[in-house]
């Protein structure tokens, strides 16, 4: 625990190594903050600050200047089917159509931000909407709910998290729309709570940009009927245009100043921060530790806790988490048996069969886990490993008999290396096994009690070495 008993000196020699770089990109920070001010005036000049439009437009499209946009459906029938999900409707068999909406951007500008509305006239089903993401807003005179609104990502979208009214085809989600429904497509890849990320449209390169939505109509209703009451809003940037020199060196001159104070303000906050940082992070790690300690011995097996952390957090790292998420893993694993605290030691240390009823007071540690540990919410992996470690991937586990991949990721991680170390060591109602006996174990538990592709990854790094679960002689 003597990390900081170096002389003072490495820290001078080190804000010496940050000079340079500090004045590099304090240089190329002014520079890109002058041409920004720059075209930002020039944008305000030529365009007056009308950069934003909304636009409507109906199943003939429509067109201004050089913003073109077209709707046309899609023929053959491998774009037309007749679905008999959508049964008891008055208006009889419903048909999907796949309808093809581009927008040109033929300008000198870049369009950005631009969204899609279209507003619901009559009755139909949305099925997918290729390429983005919809905002649905089911407000209709026959939707069950009024204000229902709901981001959708039809390509992840699981019953179990809809909110809105819906039925199935085969597996897949049609979204119930009435009279004065409506929905805004967003371009993008993954949808956020909060944030929608978004997409341009250039005029180098990419002019076109095509989404296509999946529609359910009457047989007799034309799609385009459904989608023409539409709405496209989107920004228009211009791009940078040659300047005067001495017009970027002068705004360069002023800003640099400033900038060079931010950066040498951030600089030492930084540097603040990250040694706060580090000594809450020794703290919590000895603090834990500590812990750890107290709930290995109320389980009656050494390490098992430090050991478990380490193989869960090299098995987050070969699962691809972040830094942060596997090291959250790790404290999760330390701390996942704190309710065995809570277990009278009589039923603990009681040599043979234990009975049903102190079985079932066994099973209550990871409900007290959880309730112990859901209070650290900068590590809410803790809580969630706590409670679902003992859930078996067939559903007859306990506390809730989660099955599958309903089970969440890091208690699947825990439940294989958890029931490993306890088959390497000595516990008072089994001896420890051998390697061979454990593998034998955990090939049988695959599929039952272990999420097959963790325990292949389990033993993988085992066999690597970058797992290391050494057995507890002591007890």
């Amino acid at each position: 625990m003597k990390r900081d008993t170096k002389p003072k000196k490495q820290d001078g020699k080190r804000k010496e190594s940050l000079n340079i770089p500090i004045l590099i990109a304090g240089f190329l920070l002014a520079v890109i903050i002058a041409i920004f001010l720059v075209e930002s005036a020039k944008v305000f000049n030529f365009n007056n600050g009308d950069t934003s439009r909304i636009i409507q437009f109906n199943e003939d499209g429509y067109s201004e200047g050089p913003i073109t946009v077209t709707m046309s459906k899609r023929l053959g029938q491998r774009y037309t089917w007749e679905t008999e999900a959508i049964t008891g409707d008055s208006e009889g068999p419903f048909v999907a159509s796949v309808v093809d909406v581009n927008i040109y951007n033929e300008s000198s500008d870049t369009m950005k931000d631009w969204k899609l509305r279209f507003d619901i006239p009559k009755h139909c089903y949305l099925g997918n909407a290729i390429s983005g993401n919809v905002e649905i807003h089911q407000v209709g005179e026959d939707a069950s709910g009024n204000g229902v609104v709901q981001n959708v990502n039809f390509e992840k979208m699981t019953p179990d998290r809809m909110m809105l009214d819906y039925k199935l085809d085969n597996g897949k989600i049609l979204v119930e729309l009435n009279k004065g429904d409506y929905f805004i497509f967003s371009p993008g890849n993954d949808i956020s709570a909060d944030q929608i990320a978004p997409t341009t449209i250039t005029s180098v390169g990419e002019k076109e940009k095509q989404i296509s939505l999946v529609i359910y109509t009457n047989a007799n209703l034309d799609p385009a009927d459904v989608l023409k009451n539409a709405s496209l809003s989107f920004e228009l940037d211009r791009e940078l245009v040659k300047q005067d020199f001495f017009l970027y060196l002068l705004i360069v001159l002023v800003v640099m100043i400033q900038v060079f104070g931010v950066i040498y303000h951030y600089e030492r906050r930084r540097t603040q921060i990250k040694k706060a940082f580090e000594q809450e992070e020794r703290i919590f790690e000895t603090t834990t530790q500590a812990f750890s300690r107290i709930i290995d011995d109320a389980g009656a097996i050494r390490g098992h806790s430090i050991r478990t952390a380490k193989a869960a957090k090299a098995m987050a790292e070969a699962l691809g988490y972040n830094e942060k998420r596997a090291q959250n893993i790790y404290y999760a694993a330390k701390l996942h048996d704190c309710g065995m605290a809570l277990v009278p030691d009589e039923i603990l240390n009681k040599k043979g069969q234990i009975s049903f009823e102190e079985y079932e007071e066994i099973k209550k540690h990871p409900s007290r886990s959880f309730e112990a540990l859901r209070s650290i919410t900068d590590i809410p992996e803790a809580a969630t490993a706590a409670r679902y470690h003992h859930e078996r991937f067939d559903g007859t586990g306990y506390p809730e008999g989660r099955k599958g991949t309903d089970i969440p990721e890091v208690a699947r991680i825990l439940a294989v290396v958890d029931a490993y170390d306890s088959m390497a060591n000595n516990r008072l109602y089994h001896d420890k096994m051998t390697p061979e006996e454990m593998r034998k174990e955990l090939a049988l538990g695959e599929g039952t009690q272990f999420d097959p592709a963790m325990v292949e990854l389990f033993l993988s790094l085992l066999d690597s070495g970058k797992i290391v679960m050494e057995e507890d002689n002591d007890r």
